[in-house]
């Protein structure tokens, strides 16, 4: 199985190993998203954690056709009233790490997260504001 090494800040976290990635399918998805956009992966730190988000398996079914190769069509995401309370609220934090200069989200609205669901808000808090380099990895396990 091939994966995605991502090192931040001097912190090593390994694909599903470390976890990073909720699960495989996280994975797949997350890499799915920047060859939509880009053709490749590659370490644009706002895509990355706008993607990290939209690429979680609980909704990337109704994420991934809003990833387009000319952006991502937000509007048309947050219009979407089949999302729950704590999934639209993770949309819009990935619309804010992508606009972080004109999207505002309002931090006291972290109680609908589920645990998971806060754990990948910090992880993408945290590509976004660090950065991260890409290697990929094959697991001999």
């Amino acid at each position: 199985m091939k994966g995605i090494l991502l090192t931040m800040r001097g912190v090593r976290m390994i694909g599903i190993r470390k976890g990073i990635f909720v699960n495989e399918k996280h994975e797949e998805n997350f890499k799915e998203c920047f060859e939509i956009r880009f053709g490749e992966i590659n370490d644009n730190k706002e895509y990355a954690a706008t993607f990290y988000i939209l690429s979680l398996p609980l909704f990337f079914s109704k994420t991934k056709n809003k990833i387009l190769d000319g952006g991502i069509d937000f509007p048309s995401l947050l219009d979407d009233d089949t999302f729950s309370s704590g999934e639209k609220y993770l949309i819009n934090v990935a619309y804010a790490l992508f606009k972080s200069n004109t999207i505002e989200i309002d931090l006291s609205n972290l109680c609908v997260l589920s645990e998971d669901n806060y754990l990948v808000f910090k992880n993408a808090l945290d590509i976004r504001r660090y950065g991260f380099r890409i290697k990929f990895f094959e697991n001999h396990i």
